[in-house]
């Protein structure tokens, strides 16, 4: 599966197989895999991109 941000491929550790086997509840890999659609990185830069848009656009409010 690839990140759905900047579309590079997303490495699971441990991978979704060991996850599935240690699973007692009986979860396939397939699920582990479909959990994690984007790189934990790409997540925090675009939350860090989209932030400053709405600060600059004055789209904002400050909490006191």
């Amino acid at each position: 599966m690839n990140c759905t941000i900047c579309g590079k491929s997303i490495v699971l550790v441990p991978s979704a197989e060991e996850r599935a086997a240690r699973d007692v509840t009986g979860k396939s890999a397939a699920y582990y895999r479909s959990l994690f659609s984007e790189h934990a990185e790409c997540t925090l830069q675009r939350r860090r991109e989209l932030t400053a848009l709405l600060m600059k656009k004055g789209n904002y409010v400050t909490r006191r």
